[in-house]
């Protein structure tokens, strides 16, 4: 199934919002630190014991904001960052999971002032959501590498001065054809299984310097118009035609 750029970028953000929440939080309590310590026990939160999360995170964030206007190539770049932020929060992630007290000691250190460890270290909620948030931030960009290519380009328009001349040349004959290339466009658009261009491919043409509402057949059937009038006066004042010749 091909995800569209919208449910993409929505995911990328869900993930680092979550990603980012969880560090703020406790991810390791520890219990038991003797008698040496003035404190029973100590909650260390997920940006004490891995920072690098964070710094992902923030990442990640980034990342998904710009993939509402970027192109081919450059979702592919974000594409491996995201996907690099995935594995290196999903690594701290099991880490501490792994070995909540070696990966908490430097934390704990700074709170109790001693290099003792707990009798016991538990593991908060907190932490499972940080690997949940890695496991769809994986997911997401791998998507984002693979399937972004299928994506629908944003449509370029001819400029108005192109246009014009294509219509002067081909003479007014050629306007029944373009109306009629521009009707068979519009039932393809409106056709089940056609995907339209969103928002974020108007940001494109927005961002390339182009009006999307700018609509060259409409000048091109202005420009005619005015050619056809120009015509019609030569023929009525041979004279005043020459005299512009």
């Amino acid at each position: 199934m091909r995800l569209s750029r919208r449910t993409v970028v929505l995911a990328a953000l869900l993930a680092g919002i979550v990603l980012l929440f969880t560090t703020t939080r406790t991810w390791v309590r520890a219990v038991g630190l003797g008698e040496t310590s003035a404190m029973a026990s100590v909650e260390i939160a997920g940006s004490d014991i891995a920072q690098g999360v964070t710094a992902m995170a923030l990442v990640v964030l980034a990342g998904a904001v710009a993939v509402t206007i970027a192109r081919r190539l450059a979702r592919l770049i974000i594409a491996v960052l995201m996907l690099g932020a995935a594995m290196v929060s999903g690594w701290s992630v099991i880490q501490v999971i792994r070995d909540p007290a070696e990966a908490s000691l430097a934390a704990l250190g700074e709170v109790t002032g001693t290099t003792e460890t707990a009798g016991s270290y538990e593991i908060a909620p907190a932490l499972w959501g940080a690997l949940g948030a890695a496991v769809l931030l994986f997911i997401v960009s791998v998507v984002l590498l693979v399937g972004s290519s299928r994506w629908e380009e944003t449509r370029r328009y001819e400029s108005s001065r192109t246009g014009s001349t294509s219509v002067s040349t081909g003479s007014a004959a050629a306007a029944p054809g373009v109306a009629s290339a521009r009707a068979q466009g519009s039932g393809r658009a409106g056709a089940p299984g056609a995907s339209a261009v969103d928002e974020f491919d108007l940001w494109d043409e927005l961002s390339a310097g182009e009006d999307p509402t700018h609509d060259p057949e409409q000048d091109s059937a202005q420009d005619s118009a005015q050619d056809s009038a120009q015509e019609q006066n030569r023929e009525q004042n041979p004279a005043q035609g020459s005299a512009q010749d």
